[in-house]
């Protein structure tokens, strides 16, 4: 069975949107296991692009440091349909997206819940590609057009170029995966991903998610799965969202 790895910090500040100088100073706080070298060689980096994209903002948490109150672990499986709610509530894939920096706050809304891999700044302009391409993908995917979706796969790739082409029967994965024996003695596959990206189309590829059921909570604005038509989250957003409603009604008296 293969297994995808994505290890993310959930934090509980948040993250936030940065211009390159803030973000090279957040680089010091976020991982200080990396050695001066790397720290110097990645802000000497960030410094020459802010010269480039002078308008670009990256992804960076609200508290950096090591200590601030987070949860490790892996990113959730099907995280990639989240992802494509985002793509699909901002309208990216239309004529008619809405204002970058409403596709921004919820781009933030998606990471404070889901999380980000360890000291993985990315920007904007990239995260809104891979928005772009997740809903592509999907429309792809869901109209059964297998070529679309090899060209948006060859054409958005990964970082580091992972999928190969020789023509549409011939498509092929350079995965980085480690092999485990299980409890059962049989061989487990895990392919860990470094960065984001990565994961989404990963997970997008491997997932037997399907985009059914979905719902936005009416009280707290998250989505949620569920069988049938609901209105709430939880029991606790709806007596929330009814509380509320009697101190409109009090008000309004």
């Amino acid at each position: 069975m293969a297994k995808i790895i994505y290890n993310t910090e959930v934090r509980k500040s948040g993250y936030e949107w940065v211009g390159y100088e803030v973000a090279t100073e957040r680089l010091e706080k976020w991982d200080p296991e990396r050695s001066d070298m790397s720290k110097t060689a990645r802000a000497g980096l960030l410094r020459s692009l802010k010269k480039a994209y002078p308008e670009e903002l990256l992804l960076v948490p609200v508290d950096p440091s090591p200590t601030a109150q987070m949860t490790i672990k892996p990113m959730d499986t099907d995280t990639w349909i989240s992802f494509y709610r985002v793509a699909e509530k901002t309208k990216v894939g239309t004529d008619n997206p809405l204002p970058d920096d409403e596709i921004r706050a919820e781009l933030l809304k998606f990471f404070k819940k889901h999380g980000l891999g360890n000291s993985e700044m990315t920007e904007f302009s990239f995260m809104r590609r891979n928005l772009v391409l997740i809903n592509d993908l999907f429309l792809a995917r869901d109209e059964g057009n297998l070529e679309e979706v090899y060209r948006l796969l060859d054409e958005g790739g990964l970082e580091h170029k992972k999928f190969y082409f020789k023509d549409i029967e011939n498509f092929y994965f350079n995965l980085q995966a480690k092999l485990t024996l299980n409890s059962e003695g049989r061989l487990d596959m895990t392919i860990e991903c470094i960065t984001f990206t990565d994961f989404l189309l990963y997970d997008f590829l491997f997932s037997k998610g399907v985009l059914q059921r979905w719902f936005t909570c009416k009280h707290c604005e998250e989505d949620f799965q569920w069988d049938r038509k609901k209105d709430y989250f939880s029991s606790k957003c709806k007596r929330r969202a009814a509380y509320e409603r009697q101190l409109i009604k009090g008000r309004d008296k």
